[in-house]
Protein backbone atom coordinates (compact mmCIF):
# COMPACT_ATOMS: atom_id res chain seq x y z
CA UNK A 1 0.00 0.00 0.00
CA UNK A 2 1.37 3.64 -0.76
CA UNK A 3 1.42 6.00 1.54
CA UNK A 4 -2.18 7.60 -0.26
CA UNK A 5 -5.47 6.06 0.59
CA UNK A 6 -5.87 3.48 -2.17
CA UNK A 7 -9.05 2.65 -3.77
CA UNK A 8 -10.94 0.49 -1.67
CA UNK A 9 -10.88 -3.00 -3.51
CA UNK A 10 -14.47 -5.51 -3.54
CA UNK A 11 -14.81 -8.33 -1.71
CA UNK A 12 -16.59 -11.03 -4.21
CA UNK A 13 -18.07 -14.45 -2.34
CA UNK A 14 -17.18 -17.49 -4.27
CA UNK A 15 -20.16 -17.20 -6.61
CA UNK A 16 -19.04 -13.85 -7.77
CA UNK A 17 -21.45 -11.65 -5.46
CA UNK A 18 -19.89 -8.53 -4.49
CA UNK A 19 -19.99 -8.23 0.00
CA UNK A 20 -21.66 -4.88 0.62
CA UNK A 21 -18.95 -2.05 1.48
CA UNK A 22 -21.99 -0.94 4.00
CA UNK A 23 -21.77 -4.44 5.61
CA UNK A 24 -18.12 -4.51 5.91
CA UNK A 25 -18.14 -0.96 7.34
CA UNK A 26 -20.44 -1.83 9.73
CA UNK A 27 -18.32 -4.86 10.66
CA UNK A 28 -14.91 -3.12 10.70
CA UNK A 29 -16.61 -0.44 12.92
CA UNK A 30 -18.39 -3.25 15.83
CA UNK A 31 -15.01 -4.63 16.28
CA UNK A 32 -12.63 -1.56 15.88
CA UNK A 33 -10.96 -2.10 13.07
CA UNK A 34 -8.82 0.78 11.47
CA UNK A 35 -7.87 -1.24 8.76
CA UNK A 36 -8.81 -4.76 6.58
CA UNK A 37 -7.16 -5.73 3.78
CA UNK A 38 -6.73 -8.68 1.73
CA UNK A 39 -2.79 -9.86 1.47
CA UNK A 40 -2.75 -11.71 -1.90
CA UNK A 41 -1.81 -10.62 -5.61
CA UNK A 42 -4.94 -8.50 -6.85
CA UNK A 43 -6.34 -11.79 -8.34
CA UNK A 44 -7.05 -12.26 -4.75
CA UNK A 45 -10.65 -10.10 -5.63
CA UNK A 46 -12.00 -12.65 -8.05
CA UNK A 47 -14.52 -15.17 -7.79
CA UNK A 48 -12.07 -17.96 -7.98
CA UNK A 49 -9.96 -17.06 -5.57
CA UNK A 50 -9.75 -19.74 -2.00
CA UNK A 51 -8.86 -18.70 1.08
CA UNK A 52 -7.97 -15.17 2.60
CA UNK A 53 -5.10 -14.14 4.04
CA UNK A 54 -6.40 -10.47 5.59
CA UNK A 55 -4.07 -7.75 7.37
CA UNK A 56 -5.90 -6.28 10.20
CA UNK A 57 -5.02 -3.00 11.94
CA UNK A 58 -7.07 -1.52 15.27
CA UNK A 59 -7.64 1.48 16.70
CA UNK A 60 -5.30 2.82 18.98
CA UNK A 61 -5.76 0.63 22.79
CA UNK A 62 -7.61 -2.14 21.18
CA UNK A 63 -6.27 -5.78 21.59
CA UNK A 64 -8.45 -8.33 20.83
CA UNK A 65 -8.02 -11.94 22.62
CA UNK A 66 -7.24 -15.14 20.06
CA UNK A 67 -10.40 -16.13 20.82
CA UNK A 68 -12.08 -12.90 19.44
CA UNK A 69 -10.11 -12.98 16.40
CA UNK A 70 -11.47 -16.24 15.47
CA UNK A 71 -15.12 -14.89 15.89
CA UNK A 72 -14.10 -12.34 13.43
CA UNK A 73 -12.68 -14.53 10.92
CA UNK A 74 -15.70 -16.71 10.90
CA UNK A 75 -18.12 -14.12 10.73
CA UNK A 76 -16.16 -12.68 7.85
CA UNK A 77 -15.61 -15.73 6.24
CA UNK A 78 -19.84 -16.27 6.39
CA UNK A 79 -19.95 -12.67 4.51
CA UNK A 80 -16.95 -13.88 2.13
CA UNK A 81 -18.04 -17.25 1.77
CA UNK A 82 -15.02 -18.72 1.80
CA UNK A 83 -12.67 -19.27 4.76
CA UNK A 84 -10.07 -16.17 6.04
CA UNK A 85 -7.03 -16.15 8.09
CA UNK A 86 -6.62 -12.48 10.03
CA UNK A 87 -3.50 -11.38 10.96
CA UNK A 88 -2.48 -8.37 12.74
CA UNK A 89 0.73 -6.17 11.93
CA UNK A 90 1.85 -7.07 15.82
CA UNK A 91 2.21 -10.51 14.94
CA UNK A 92 4.45 -10.38 11.92
CA UNK A 93 7.98 -9.12 11.86
CA UNK A 94 8.51 -5.82 11.15
CA UNK A 95 10.27 -6.95 7.65
CA UNK A 96 7.44 -9.37 6.82
CA UNK A 97 4.63 -6.82 7.92
CA UNK A 98 6.18 -4.03 4.91
CA UNK A 99 5.87 -6.81 2.19
CA UNK A 100 2.49 -7.25 3.60
CA UNK A 101 1.41 -3.92 3.57
CA UNK A 102 2.42 -3.56 0.14
CA UNK A 103 0.84 -6.26 -1.10
CA UNK A 104 -2.53 -5.81 0.49
CA UNK A 105 -5.72 -4.21 -1.26
CA UNK A 106 -7.76 -2.40 1.24
CA UNK A 107 -11.23 -3.41 1.62
CA UNK A 108 -11.89 -0.91 4.64
CA UNK A 109 -10.11 2.02 5.52
CA UNK A 110 -11.29 4.24 8.83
Amino acid sequence: MTSQAPPVGRMKTRKGVVVSQREIASFCRRFNIRLLAIVHEVDALSIGSRDWDMLVEFEAGIVPSRFELVAMEVELGGMAERRVDLRTLRELRSTTSRKLLDAAVPVFIA
